[in-house]
């Protein structure tokens, strides 16, 4: 298992934040995006992501523009989003207000979360612990799974059978500014050898939001707008929504767990 940054094999990360960050020191950052933008590197002050977990389609990363036609579902329109500010009115995150969290159609109540950060830096749905422990009641009543335990990653795995368990599993559900955004068992379920493992983490620190990973991504093109400070998302052209039974089971249990 890979920890920390030893097993890197990149030259660096680069920030994408949609405002500066200053430290301790009252140093504040740069942000590349905005840099390029005003040196005339790029036309406009976003940058667009195109994500498969599929690895004979190329994932892709668009500065200074993005393409609706090219990286979004036929018949499908590009959706924008007001960025959420802090309590000091500062845009730290790439934050979104964030109405409803369903399973199905059911919808989990009695919950703190008011907002999802949308960020591909994150593997999988990250969620805080009280919904994640309803999350998973949910699961182990549809599925009527016997046990569930952590793999060595940490994630809830359970016995799994493609014309029970994992057919009786519907879409995991955001509703983000009234716009509902599904993510299908093929992208929160990873299956091999008889066992499927929950892509969805806990976040025991932080109660009010939840994160949204690359397996969201994978269902949806992706703006970020620095420079009008928003967020845009689309179907992707790639995504697992839509696939029937066959289908999906084949990509969960060939899909990695991004990890």
């Amino acid at each position: 298992m890979q920890h920390g940054l030893d097993g890197l094999q990149a030259d660096g990360i680069i920030g994408l934040a949609p405002s500066p960050h200053t430290n301790q020191l009252n140093y504040t950052s740069e942000l590349l995006i905005d840099k390029l933008y005003a040196e005339g590197a790029i036309d406009s002050a976003l940058f667009s992501l195109s994500i498969d977990s599929d690895d004979s389609v190329e994932s892709k990363i668009t500065i200074g523009g993005y393409n609706s036609e090219k990286y979004g579902l036929e018949g499908s329109a590009m959706t924008w989003h007001a960025l959420m500010p802090n309590k000091e009115d500062k845009f730290n995150h790439w934050k979104l207000k964030m109405d409803q969290l369903k399973f199905g159609d059911y919808a989990i109540e009695d919950t703190q979360i008011d907002s999802v950060i949308v960020d591909s830096g994150t593997s999988l749905v990250l969620m805080p612990e009280k919904e994640f422990k309803k999350l998973m009641q949910l699961i182990e009543f549809k599925a009527d799974i016997p046990y569930s335990l952590k793999n060595d990653f940490g994630l809830e795995s359970f016995p799994c059978f493609k014309d029970s368990t994992y057919a009786s599993m519907p879409d995991l559900s955001f509703v983000i500014d009234g716009v509902t955004y599904t993510i299908p068992p093929a992208s929160y379920i990873g299956y091999q050898a008889g066992v499927c493992t929950l892509k969805v983490m806990t976040n025991k620190r932080d109660k009010n939001f939840l994160t949204l990973g690359l397996n969201f991504f994978e269902n949806y093109y992706t703006v970020f707008d620095v420079g009008s400070k928003r967020i845009g998302m689309q179907a992707s052209r790639t995504t697992k929504n839509r696939l029937d039974l066959e289908e999906s089971w084949e990509v969960s249990s060939l899909s990695s767990m991004l990890l």
